[in-house]
């Protein structure tokens, strides 16, 4: 499993690389802002002792540090908007124009949880 530090700087190259992506590609930009979140997430989780392969159980341990009360509710609600956003731009096949909306929740998402849980 990769160590937090190898996780928060994957996390800085997908932010980077959804910048980029907002001028061509916003489908591809939501995507690597989930990603941006879901590396975030597993450096603290990995941080605090947890092991996880798949996306199942990453939103399982979060929901256990939320009920700990060492993550808020929002920044869980967040991660779970880019997730949501995420797969919705991958698989829903909405034009462009449509994603623009999107694409604003999903940098407001992650502002809410890189707010906790920073880059």
């Amino acid at each position: 499993m990769p160590s937090p530090e190898a996780h928060r700087k994957q996390a800085r190259h997908n932010q980077e690389v959804a910048s980029q992506l907002e001028a061509v590609a916003l489908d591809w930009a939501i995507t690597a802002y989930f990603y941006t979140a879901a590396h975030l997430v597993r450096a603290y989780l990995a941080e605090h002792g947890y092991s996880f392969q798949t996306h199942g159980h990453v939103d399982k341990y979060l929901r256990e540090v939320v009920n700990n009360k060492l993550l808020s509710p929002a920044a869980y609600q967040a991660y779970v908007n880019l997730y949501r956003n995420g797969r919705r731009a991958r698989y829903d096949c909405e034009p462009p124009e449509e994603l623009k909306t999107v694409l604003e929740t999903t940098r407001a998402c992650l502002e809410v949880l890189t707010a906790e849980l920073p880059l």
